[in-house]
This record gives C-alpha cells, sequence and structure tokens, in this order.
C-alpha cells in the first residue's frame, strides 16, 4: 500500500509541476500503522452497511407476510456500486389505482 501511495503521490506533484513533499510528511505519507487503521474502518463500514442491509431486507420480508396484498421489492447493494439498495412498496389501493386510471398516464 505504501508503494501505492508513493505512486500517487508523485503522480500528483507531476500534474502541478510542484517539488515532491518530503517523506516525513505524514500528510502525503502515511505510516504503515495509519494505513492499517484507515483500511479496517472501510473494511468494516462496508462490512456494517452490508449487515444493515440485511436486516432491512428481513423488515420488508416480515412486512410483506403481514400484509400479502402489498408489493414488496427490495434489491440489495452490490459493493462494487454497479447496484444500488432499492425498496419498492405498493399497497393495494395504489395498485387498483395504477389498473384503473394507468393509462391515462401515459
Amino acid at each position: 500500500m505504501q508503494r501505492s501511495v508513493c505512486h500517487e503521490v508523485k503522480q500528483l506533484f507531476r500534474e502541478k509541476a510542484a517539488p515532491l513533499p518530503k517523506p516525513t510528511n505524514r500528510r502525503f505519507y502515511p505510516s504503515r500503522s495509519g494505513l492499517a487503521s484507515l483500511m479496517y474502518r472501510c473494511c468494516r463500514t462496508t462490512l456494517q452497511d452490508r449487515m444493515d442491509q440485511d436486516v432491512l431486507a428481513d423488515k420488508v420480508r416480515s412486512f410483506a407476510s403481514d400484509r400479502p396484498g402489498d408489493l414488496w421489492i427490495c434489491h440489495q447493494s452490490t459493493g462494487d456500486g454497479t447496484q444500488t439498495l432499492l425498496i419498492v412498496h405498493q399497497n393495494e389501493f395504489q395498485q387498483r389505482m395504477l389498473v384503473r386510471y394507468g393509462q391515462e398516464l401515459t
């Protein structure tokens, strides 16, 4: 990871044509423990977000079983950012109105 940091700092300052900062400058060259801490926090945040989505999906399933006439859709987000969290709820009244007046909306 430190190699990547050094490479990125060089790329950053090459574009600005400015002298490189000193390797003791922790703003640009964090310590190994600082990098490890940052990576741990990012992994923990990702894991926590995933756990929250699982709890939410369980809640949606319980809501769907409580009211079988309602439409519930829950798509969880993927970690790579290709799909975000999506929750859709449509009660029976909304479904009837969409069937009745849906053609007038188009």
